[in-house]
């Protein structure tokens, strides 16, 4: 079963992982070449309501949250987990694997005590 969900494409990567930590039902976001973000609810895809992404665009929003090394590692070995700032005290693990234009991005929220530990 597929929805759609509207969203604004201005600072998507972080709404996206927003999202993924602010409902336990989302599971992962799936950002591929040619489609609209989606996110992968516990039962079914929902494909969000925004332009189709572009490889440049797939890019750019997997590296507008990763740091230099872990963008290394993602293009090395394919996959690359990391913890990222989403705003003031709410820090979350992010987790990236797939390939240029084929992503899946996972992340949860990181309990205070687990800031800074990577």
């Amino acid at each position: 079963m597929r929805e759609a969900v509207s969203m604004d494409a201005d600072n998507l990567m972080p709404k996206l992982l927003a999202l993924l930590i602010c409902t336990k039902k989302v599971t992962a976001c799936h950002l591929t070449t040619g489609r609209p973000p989606q996110i992968m609810l516990t039962d079914h895809i929902v494909m969000l309501e925004t332009q189709s992404l572009s490889l440049q665009d797939t890019l750019e929003l997997v590296h507008c949250i990763t740091p230099d090394f872990n963008q290394t590692e993602l293009a090395d070995d394919g996959r690359t987990n990391f913890d990222f700032e989403l705003s003031e005290d709410l820090w979350i693990k992010v987790s990236i694997s797939g390939v240029p234009g084929d992503f899946v991005v996972k992340a949860r929220q990181l309990p205070d005590a687990s800031i800074g530990d990577g």
